[in-house]
């Protein structure tokens, strides 16, 4: 599952090659990597290390049918803490380490790179960045909740945290998600070029004197922040938004303390919350349904290929786009019609941002 490559001047690539079209990372993947990374930080003629995968995307996150086969906080902590006891051997381990970004890197994907000292991406239009867990009723159980806030601020790494958003390169890149942007034909030798400059293995959180870019969750401004998300979030869901609960309760106390104790309580919230039925049934209902959805649409719309090749629908309203989202998904083409021009065109933005959040997630192509 990890390939690996050494250079003549002491840089080890560890390549991910793990089975299916995309890259995930699942119990036995996470083994294979830290033994490759042990072995690379043991070895004294390595002088640094790149992560790399070779798929078109870098990592998409863990394995979900995995997660849905714990049935116990504890099976949940016997995936991740092994992977978190691994980053943080890795960021600790006196040598560099980079993570060249071949393409998407999501969820553990993203918490795998947030542990090197350095993230290189290739320029990729397609590629998104971020944890998009909360969108699954889940949380980052990775160290995602505690690195990012240390790495870009409290209140940019909470926004994206809390509604599952994931961004493209050019704005990771802005808001110091990633630290380069590079050619695709370039991304492993402006990796390896970093690492030539012997740079100094230490994280942000690690140096001393480190704080938060922006504020502290006992500030002032702290205080104010989450008392606004605490009173958005009992507004919107009436606390029924268990992931909501976990990930303001992670971040508000974690940050707090030191990058181990947040991790702590990281793990903690992600295995009681992930443990739950309601998790269980979003992940099904979100990421499943989905697809089993667009895959029946596809399969009925390629049946009556021959007879119908476009339909109409009447009205611009939550029926009306509903039908002529089903039927664009399904392959056809639409014509919305309705008595007011700008309810029409209305609609048609509004079809078209479901349609662009679908594919941000991973259920539209």
């Amino acid at each position: 599952m990890i390939e690996q490559k050494n250079l003549a001047d002491g840089i080890r690539i560890l390549t991910l090659s793990t089975p299916g079209k995309v890259t995930t990372l699942s119990s036995a993947a996470n083994a294979a990597l830290a033994a490759a990374i042990d072995a690379a930080l043991a070895d004294d003629s390595v002088r640094g290390i790149v992560i790399t995968s070779n798929k078109s995307d870098f990592a998409v996150g863990g394995d979900i049918d995995e997660l849905l086969r714990c049935r116990t906080p504890a099976d949940l902590e016997a995936i991740v803490a092994p992977f978190n006891a691994m980053s943080r051997r890795m960021e600790t381990g006196n040598k560099p380490v980079v993570a060249a970004l071949n393409g998407s890197a999501l969820g553990g994907g993203f918490e795998l790179a947030l542990a090197c000292h350095r993230r290189i991406a290739a320029q990729n239009d397609k590629a998104r960045f971020g944890l998009p867990e909360a969108g699954l009723g889940l949380m980052p159980g990775a160290g995602g909740t505690q690195r990012l806030p240390r790495l870009i601020g409290l209140k940019a790494a909470a926004d994206l945290i809390l509604a599952g958003r994931t961004v493209d390169a050019n704005t990771a890149l802005q808001l110091g998600m990633i630290d380069d942007l590079v050619s695709p034909e370039h991304l492993l030798d402006a990796a390896c070029a970093w690492l030539r400059t012997s740079p100094t293995p230490v994280q942000p959180w690690d140096a001393k004197g480190f704080k938060l870019r922006d504020f502290d969750p006992q500030s002032i401004e702290g205080r104010r922040y989450f008392a606004m998300q605490w009173a958005r979030h009992r507004t919107r869901s009436a606390g029924t938004n268990h992931a909501a609960t976990a990930i303001l309760h992670t971040l508000h106390h974690g940050l707090q303390r030191t990058l181990e104790a947040g991790i702590a309580i990281e793990t903690r919230n992600f295995s009681q919350l992930g443990a739950e039925p309601d998790a269980h049934n979003r992940i099904r209902t979100l990421f499943f349904g989905p697809r089993e959805a667009t895959a029946n649409a596809r399969a009925a719309a390629a049946a009556v290929s021959d007879l119908i090749a476009t339909v109409g629908v009447v009205g611009g309203g939550v029926m009306g786009k509903g039908i002529a989202f089903a039927a664009a998904r399904a392959g056809l083409g639409v014509v919305l019609i309705d008595e007011d021009i700008s309810k029409a065109q209305a609609a048609r933005e509004q079809i078209g941002l479901s349609a662009a959040k679908q594919v941000e997630r991973g259920f539209l192509p």
